[in-house]
């Protein structure tokens, strides 16, 4: 009978520094049958720990076809996170799941993703899956970071694009030598949309968001300005979560727990929800 709480040990096979408090981890399960057998939609999560530190929530970056490993983007910001970006080649994790819902099957349809500082890590998983299903075309995406040197993944935008994904970048602040858009993600919109052929984003097609908090606000408006339909704007609240299984409530939005109806959700679904946004 399969145990939602077990967790199972990972060996880390390479490490990557993406920016400079945000690491980039390769991983297997030491069970080959289990890493056969895993795989983790675009935008579920794993619980990650270490014995003495705690478990936390991660959204795996790696593509879904992905058997062989799984790949994990780990900022170091509290006690756990900070041990674990500590960790080199052939050191192990512990690891339950995946959790939760991700995001929509979008097959041939145009989407916009729309990511601001970490929430790009999700949004990789789906570009990834996307791109090697052949559809890296079908996508546009704006990603906002605080300064140049916080982009991350920044070695692969080149190969993005050259799979025919449509991308756009912008830095909230000033930074020696970016000569880039300046301001937050949704200076975007108006640059892009108005000047570039995007008539294919209409409101019949999909919008993705993940990022901070703060962030869907103001792309909420956005897209309904340009207008994209409640029902085909999906957002991650993978921030809120914290067991992973709905027992902590630490998720509760609502009547609805983010780690088990999420955390990916319609904004039709949560927009009249007290407290989801």
């Amino acid at each position: 009978m399969f145990n939602i709480y077990q967790s199972q040990p990972a060996e880390i096979i390479k490490v990557k520094k993406e920016t400079p408090k945000v690491k980039h981890f390769k991983l297997k399960f030491l069970d080959k049958k289990l890493q056969k057998k895993f795989y983790c939609l675009p935008g579920q999560f794993v619980e990650v720990g270490l014995p003495g530190f705690g478990e936390a929530p991660f959204a795996p970056s790696s593509a879904f076809q992905d058997k062989d490993y799984f790949e994990l983007c780990i900022r170091a910001v509290g006690l756990l996170t900070n041990k674990l970006s500590q960790l080199k080649n052939k050191d192990q994790i512990l690891v339950r799941g995946p959790y939760g819902h991700g995001f929509p099957e979008i097959k041939e349809a145009e989407t916009l993703l729309v990511a601001g500082g970490l929430g790009i890590i999700p949004l990789r998983s789906l570009i990834l899956t996307q791109i090697k299903k052949n559809l890296g075309s079908k996508l546009t995406v704006f990603y906002g970071a605080r300064a140049a040197e916080d982009f991350l993944f920044a070695d692969e935008f080149k190969e993005w694009q050259k799979l025919g994904v449509k991308l756009y970048l912008t830095i909230d602040k000033e930074c020696p030598g970016w000569e880039g858009c300046r301001g937050a993600v949704t200076i975007l919109f108006d640059q892009v949309f108005k000047t570039s052929n995007l008539s294919a984003l209409t409101s019949s097609q999909f919008a993705i968001l993940c990022g901070p908090p703060l962030m869907y606000k103001f792309v909420l408006e956005k897209l309904l300005q340009y207008g994209f339909k409640d029902e085909n704007i999906y957002l991650s609240l993978e921030r809120r979560i914290h067991c992973g299984v709905g027992v902590c409530q630490h998720c509760a939005i609502g009547s609805k727990y983010v780690c088990k109806d999420g955390p990916v959700f319609k904004y039709k679904e949560i927009k009249d929800v007290s407290g989801a946004l």
